[in-house]
């Protein structure tokens, strides 16, 4: 079991920033994939490609979304001994995006202008200058 719930993870984590690049294309980009090791996590991105607010917000909880909802119809069909493992690959899901839904929260309430980028494991957004 132990060994299943390893793989299960790595597994979330592919599937996680395979979606998100899948969303990335969608607007145009075209993502790479990798790992900072430092921080220990996965990252897909697309150095030199602004999406639009509403874009980022989409790239990034695309993969939460259609994860979860994987996940939660498989716990449907899977052997009850598989069971554990795809609860704990939900958990996993739903747990790791935090940066994605803290980048998500900052964004909402500016206006649907603002460029922003996702840069390696580091996120960067790029407000115009209103004035005032």
């Amino acid at each position: 079991m132990g060994l299943s719930i390893i793989v299960g993870v790595i597994v979330t984590i592919i599937l996680h920033e395979a979606v998100r690049g899948i969303s990335m294309r969608l607007f145009g980009a075209n993502p790479i994939f990798g790992l900072d090791w430092k921080l220990g996590a996965a990252y897909a991105t697309a150095p030199g490609y602004l999406f639009t607010r509403n874009q980022f917000i989409l790239v990034a909880l695309m993969p939460l979304v259609v994860l979860t909802l994987i996940f939660l119809l498989a716990l449907v069909f899977v052997p009850m001994n598989w069971r554990l493992v795809g609860v704990l690959a939900l958990t996993f899901n739903v747990a790791g995006p935090a940066g994605d839904l803290w980048m998500t929260r900052v964004l909402l309430p500016t206006p649907p202008l603002p460029n922003a980028s996702q840069m390696d494991s580091n996120q960067k957004v790029t407000l115009p200058h209103w004035g005032g």
